[in-house]
Parts: C-alpha cells; structure tokens; sequence
C-alpha cells in the first residue's frame, strides 16, 4: 500500500474508533458496527422483528418450518447451559437415526442461523443457547415478573406485586407458541398457563377488594377460558355479581358451573361456592 494512502486509512481507523468509544458503540472483531437488538414474541404465536427485515419476518420468508420449531425450542432450553444437538434432535427428529438427526439438526441450525442472524446463537462445550445479551423475548420477560411476583407477595409489598401483574397480563395476547405441538413446548405451554392463572386470579381478587367488580368478572372469565372447571375463578364470577346485585346473572354462572362439573367430570361444587348460592335462595334473602 502507497505510504500516503495507508497513512490516511490508518487515520480514518483511530478517527472511527474515537467516535465510536464517545458514542458506545461496541467494537467487535470483523464487525464495526453494533449488533441489532432482535425482539422475539412467542404469546399468540412466534413473531421475529428484526431490522434486517424492517419488521417482522414474515411466514414466506422463513426457509424451513422446522426452523421456526428449532427457535422455539432455543426459547424453553436456553438456561444457564442450553440444550445438545441431541436433547434438540429428540423432540425434532424422535424417530430418526443418529447420524440422518445429527445431520438434519446441523442443516436446520445453519437455516435458522442465516434466517436470524448466526449471531444470536451460542454453541459452546457441545451445548446451544440463545444470546440473551442481544435478544428481547416477551416469555422471558413474563418469567422474570412471576419471579418478582411472587418475591414481592411474600414480603408483603403489594403495590409493586400489582404491577408486576398488570406489567405481565400486558404480555399475554394468547397461548405460548400455540403453532408447536412437541414435548417440550407443550410441557412450557402448560407451565406458562399456570403462571398466567397466578397473575389472573391475583388480580381478579385484588379487584374484588377495591370494589371493581366488573374488572374482576373480566378477569376471572379469561382463567374459565381455559379452564371451564376452575371453581375459584367461577366463585369470583358468582361474588362480584351478588356484590353488582345480579342475583340472577349469578344463579345462571352457577348453573353453567355445575353442569360442566356433573356431566364431563360427574362432580359436585365445593361447599364454599355452594354455601354461597344458599344465601342467594328467596328464603335467606332479607
């Protein structure tokens, strides 16, 4: 290189590493320019929003389906380790040999990796994972504010509870990954319910105490949505409309209620529920 030339390319380089350094823009080997935040939403279905692709990356724009499901495994297996090829290729390929698994996990990973970027992937002592310091995923999120939930309720600090609750009802815009249908994601799916419950009935409850009988009626309808027998959540339905004085509207969820219990389950309602129907009869009215 002429003197000249490689003097000035060698001042644009010192210049772009100052400017970078007072603006924080990191420097990495072979890249100067910083990694884009990818956000991955998985409630309702998975949804990739990438700058790569001004938006989101749309259905026709995947190259394999079983991409897609290999993301949504890298999403409940990215823990402090991840998961094997082989722990990936068991739910993705359960009936296939070792060596067509081991190939077809290879070939699906490198589709992923050129759909999403190889940079958001980690493979390190024979384990994947997903890079959380470049990923924003609302599963993960949600997760997180279970955690502080149930850490706030415990030490009785109720307004940071409340919104940790309403900052993750915000989240939930449907079930988790529903377009899945292997092992593990259904295993997730099923532990997510359960947590989305905990968030529901809090609230539901926390609404009840403030009078907000309507909000807690709303509430507690999205936990029967998904769980028709939940008689705790059919219980707050019954109370908030006693309290709105909606006797009738009351006796019919109840009615709903014990029909479902008697004819898929050839059950009878709890005496908490039932006690509270008994103060509805004409006779114990004052």
């Amino acid at each position: 290189m002429d003197y000249s030339i490689k003097t000035l390319h060698d001042g644009w380089i010192r210049k772009f590493h100052k400017r970078a350094m007072e603006s924080d823009v990191q420097i990495k080997p072979n890249n100067l320019v910083s990694i884009e935040r990818l956000r991955i939403n998985t409630f309702g279905g998975l949804a990739v929003i990438s700058s790569g692709y001004s938006g989101t990356i749309a259905p026709n724009q995947w190259k394999s389906a079983k991409a897609r499901e290999l993301l949504g495994l890298f999403l409940v297996n990215t823990g402090s380790r991840g998961a094997t090829w082989g722990e990936f290729a068991l739910h993705l390929w359960p009936d296939f040999g070792t060596k067509t698994a081991r190939n077809n996990f290879h070939f699906t990973l490198s589709t992923l990796r050129d759909t999403i970027g190889e940079q958001y992937i980690i493979h390190e002592n024979n384990f994947y994972r997903l890079d959380k310091s470049k990923i924003q995923i609302d599963i993960w999120d949600f997760e997180e504010l279970h955690i502080k939930f149930r850490q706030y309720r415990a030490q009785n600090k109720i307004h940071l509870a409340d919104r940790c609750a309403r900052n993750a009802l915000k989240l939930m815009s449907g079930d988790f990954l529903p377009e899945f249908y292997n092992e593990a994601i259904q295993a997730k799916r099923t532990e997510i319910k359960n947590k989305s419950e905990d968030f529901l009935m809090y609230m539901a409850n926390r609404c009840i105490e403030k009078h907000e009988f309507q909000e807690a009626i709303r509430l507690a309808y999205k936990i029967v949505e998904k769980d028709p027998v939940s008689e705790v959540a059919h219980e707050i339905i019954i109370r908030s409309y006693v309290e709105l004085g909606e006797r009738a509207r009351a006796l019919r969820q109840y009615e709903r209620f014990t029909t479902i219990l008697r004819q898929d389950f050839g059950l009878e309602p709890g005496i908490d529920i039932k006690n509270l129907i008994e103060q509805l009869k004409p006779d114990n009215i004052a």
